[in-house]
């Protein structure tokens, strides 16, 4: 945690201007395979996002060039996942993967959205998928099961899926283009 509290601080400052070989870096850490290193580096890439969480359109260009070198690639992890069996291990790499996507698309929908990057109907499947993915041996006792990874994937999902229901599929609220 304290090594990832000190990259969001690094970042803040740095990326992406200072650090440009950071991106490149973690696309390749999560290209390796290795559950450990896909993690952290997603750890990592959540903490550069959440800075443009709230960030207006005009100061959010960073962010787009991470979704478009990023969404691909967290798409197919998520995709490889769900296809293997259920574990601990693959539930918290689909949770901060939520989170990501949740960063990056809470405030305001990148322009990007057109781009086969954020695809944003295969995205939807994809939670539609998760959403109705079987949790698997989980805890019986009812109060340790919202700390349990599956039951965290399903929090996300569910808030992904009601936030874009609210924000951006009510047409009072859609803004002619």
């Amino acid at each position: 945690n304290i090594l990832s509290e000190a990259i969001k601080e690094v970042s803040y400052v740095d990326f992406p201007n200072n650090w440009p070989e950071f991106l490149p870096f973690v696309v390749t850490q999560i290209n390796t395979g290795d559950p450990t290193k896909i993690f952290n580096s997603l750890l990592a890439l959540r903490k550069v996002i959440k800075p443009y969480e709230y960030r207006g359109a005009d100061k959010r260009a960073p962010l787009h060039h991470i979704i478009i070198s990023t969404f691909p690639l967290l798409y197919s992890l998520l995709n490889n996942l769900i296809s293997s069996p259920n574990s601990n291990e693959a539930d918290s790499v689909i949770h901060i993967t939520l989170k990501i996507f949740w960063s990056s698309t809470q405030f305001d929908l990148p322009p990007v959205t057109c781009s086969s990057a954020l695809n944003l109907e295969q995205w939807m499947e994809m939670m539609g998928r998760l959403i109705d993915r079987n949790i698997g041996d989980q805890p019986h006792d009812i109060c340790m099961r919202p700390s349990f990874p599956g039951w965290k994937v399903k929090k996300w999902v569910s808030q992904i899926i009601t936030r874009f229901f609210l924000r951006y599929g009510n047409p009072y609220n859609a803004v002619e283009s």
